[in-house]
């Protein structure tokens, strides 16, 4: 029996994104869950109290200091643990973003307006808040390395679907008549 490519299956199939199955509806309910719950902790992390002074006695200050004094290396200090958990905290944003989009230059925008927005509230609105400008480019480069990840991603679902060159032989391959 031929496969329909509308369907996601054989040769021709559509890609993962673009199916339009019976799955479409859990498909587009698990990116709309996935959106709430990223838009939340990216809120509650970016948006609420400003978390503890890192210098406070028994922060991460003096957790750093100890680990310098077993061997880490100097340069890594409160400052640059801050800009990866920034880059850390906007890869699930760009990720979710390039679901919608499906475009790795429009979700790298879509991060940088989410982060414009939010550095500018916090700017406007939270006194006990900081923006900064290196928060704009960790948090942009963490929504291009999201986005670069899910595409990849994607893409390989799709290669799987379709069928790789690895799979000949095996029926209801790309290329490889059903038995």
């Amino acid at each position: 029996m031929p496969r329909d490519p509308a369907h996601g299956r054989g040769p021709g199939a559509l890609p993962v994104a673009g199916r339009t199955t019976h799955d479409g509806a859990a498909v587009t309910t698990a990116r709309v869950l996935a959106t709430v719950i990223v838009a939340v902790l990216v809120g509650l992390l970016t948006l609420g109290p400003q978390p503890g002074d890192p210098n406070r006695p028994g922060g991460l200050e003096d957790l750093l200091a100890g680990w310098h004094a077993a061997g880490l290396p100097g340069w890594l200090d409160v400052a640059v643990l801050e800009f990866c958990a920034n880059i850390a905290l906007f890869v699930p944003v760009g990720a979710v973003a390039a679901s919608w989009l499906g475009s790795w230059g429009a979700s790298v925008v879509a991060g940088a307006v989410c982060t414009s927005f939010i550095e500018c509230f916090q700017g406007v609105f939270l006194p006990d808040r900081v923006a900064d400008p290196r928060d704009l480019l960790a948090n942009t480069l963490g929504a291009a390395l999201g986005a670069a990840a899910w595409l990849a991603l994607r893409r390989r679902s799709a290669a799987a679907i379709a069928g790789t060159p690895g799979t000949a032989g095996t029926p209801g391959a790309a290329g490889t008549p059903e038995r």
